[in-house]
């Protein structure tokens, strides 16, 4: 009689830690990057701590993402990516651990992959854009893979008291890059 009755409370408690703690990642060969304090980036910090400590100064990149997949594969894989796309590349710089690129873009890809610029009155040609590929191994098999980009439109302005320039300093507003991790992350899940 005894056992029935603790058959519930056992079932119960078992319900509770699984709403409690929640099971990890159901692909183990990607994961988010670390924060700079060692935290996962999807780790969430109590509401008490929060308020205390106001905004957080040590979130990962927001175009980051650690994968079990080597440096080396990982920067092969983006320069195939890029031949796939058929995108036009210049000044490559590489090394065991950064890749840099400029790539030359239209006008809609500029608007694309850009913010939009405060003086509207600017009719683009196109641009380009500065593309960093920073890979780097971690001791437990991962790889952290950040990508950043800064981009600079060509185009002149319509107002005739501004000051003549062609080249204009656009924000980027994170497209390319998460374009880019998209693509590793299903990379590596193909690779399964």
């Amino acid at each position: 009689m005894q056992v029935q009755e603790r058959m519930p409370l056992v079932f119960s408690l078992l319900v509770a830690s699984a709403f409690l703690f929640p099971a990890s990642s159901t692909d183990p060969s990607i994961r988010p990057c670390e924060a700079v304090n060692g935290e996962r980036s999807g780790a969430r910090k109590a509401r008490s701590e929060k308020k205390r400590h106001g905004k957080e100064d040590n979130a990962p990149p927001p175009n980051c993402v650690e994968v079990r997949l080597s440096a080396l594969d990982a920067q092969e894989y983006f320069q195939k990516f890029i031949r796939e796309r058929q995108w036009f590349t210049r000044d490559q710089q590489a090394s065991e651990q950064v890749w840099t690129f400029t790539i030359s873009l239209d006008k809609e890809s500029l608007a694309k992959y850009t913010k939009p610029f405060a003086d509207s009155r600017i009719q683009w040609r196109g641009g380009k854009g500065l593309v960093q590929i920073r890979t780097t191994e971690k001791n437990d098999g991962y790889t952290a893979v950040s990508i950043n980009a800064t981009f600079d439109g060509f185009g002149e302005s319509e107002d005739a008291l501004a000051t003549r320039r062609d080249v204009w300093p656009l924000e980027s507003n994170g497209s390319l890059e998460s374009e880019m991790i998209q693509a590793l992350e299903l990379h590596i899940r193909s690779l399964q």
